[in-house]
């Protein structure tokens, strides 16, 4: 085996690592911290009810109902866009960039991913960038932009695990 192989072996198992562990802090933290769509605090209004729920059932029927999953979707961004609600709106963008990912729309799910990701940004919402920085690491992994996708995968957990370590 030369060199090149070995350092594409080594490449390849990284990168099965650090899936492993995306996949493993992911899963916690949609277990303890998303009970409430990640934001940390009750939802005190209607219409954020209203939004959460429509996140809710869209995410439940991406695969089985694609169709009326997209339809609650646009529904939720709709109210949440009318209504000023930023961290909603972040949240439906984040689902509709999941939903285009399951359907191999890459361009579209990177498009929503990184609005999903500024809104994030400038409400300080950590556990959203890792998500979605999860999200943007997975596209780039199906175009074969193996290194750029490690670094975001790492970003992700790094910042997932300073999460938990924060709230456990």
């Amino acid at each position: 085996m030369n060199t090149n192989e070995i350092g594409v072996l080594k490449h390849k198992s990284t990168f099965k690592y650090i899936n492993n562990q995306a996949f493993i802090i992911f899963i916690m933290l949609g277990m303890f911290l998303c009970p409430n769509l990640a934001n940390g605090q009750e939802k005190t209004n209607e219409v954020e009810n209203q939004i959460a729920d429509l996140i809710s059932k869209g995410a439940l029927l991406m695969y089985d109902a694609p169709d009326s999953s997209e339809l609650l979707l646009n529904q939720a961004l709709a109210l949440a866009i009318k209504n000023d609600l930023s961290f909603l709106t972040a949240e439906v963008y984040r689902t509709q960039a999941a939903f285009s990912y399951i359907k191999a729309d890459y361009p579209t799910s990177f498009h929503l991913s990184q609005t999903a990701e500024e809104l994030y940004r400038l409400l300080g919402n950590e556990l959203g960038i890792a998500l979605v920085s999860n999200t943007i690491g997975l596209i780039y992994q199906v175009q074969g932009n193996s290194e750029k996708a490690i670094q975001l995968h790492s970003s992700s957990i790094k910042l997932a695990k300073n999460l938990m370590t924060r709230h456990f």
